[in-house]
């Protein structure tokens, strides 16, 4: 992060903004947000965004299976102006467990990173500071305390 910054201090990145578009005339690549005046003409991109995830629209086609067999739901957010539904998968903040469609529980299964953000924040591996203890390593150790504690009276045969 310190060498991003030292980057965009010295004039070799610039910051695009939210929502940004590039476009590519032929001549020029120019790269613009509406939230933010102006547009940029640059050499190159980098799209470092965090990957917007949508479990129902997951590739792998996992997301949706859990979400079809009721394993897994959406997270709402219960504000001031009403419920929105963020996106994220829904998991019990203090265990990661995923919640069903009923809301309940779902026993055995555990969600991280990614697909719990708009839950959680700042969710993501890349997201740690050296040497501190980030959200995501603390969430991922206590889901493999969970899952350790679980086959501790379980006996496992390997085929």
């Amino acid at each position: 992060m310190e060498e991003l910054l030292a980057l965009i201090r010295a004039g070799v990145v610039t910051v695009a903004g939210p929502g940004a578009e590039v476009v590519d005339d032929g001549s020029a690549v120019i790269v613009r947000s509406p939230a933010v005046p102006g547009s940029i003409v640059v050499d190159r991109v980098i799209d470092a965004r965090i990957p917007k995830f949508d479990p129902v629209q997951d590739g792998s086609g996992l997301y949706r299976q859990l979400f079809a067999d009721g394993l897994v739901r959406r997270f709402r957010h219960d504000g001031a102006s009403g419920a929105v539904e963020t996106g994220a998968c829904e998991v019990d903040p203090r265990t990661n467990a995923a919640i069903g469609a009923d809301g309940s529980v779902t026993p055995g299964l555990f969600i991280l990173g990614i697909p719990t953000e708009r839950q959680r924040w700042f969710t993501q591996i890349g997201a740690r500071r050296v040497r501190t203890n980030g959200t995501f390593g603390r969430d991922a150790e206590r889901v493999a305390r969970a899952v350790a504690n679980s086959l501790t009276n379980q006996r496992m045969v390997i085929k």
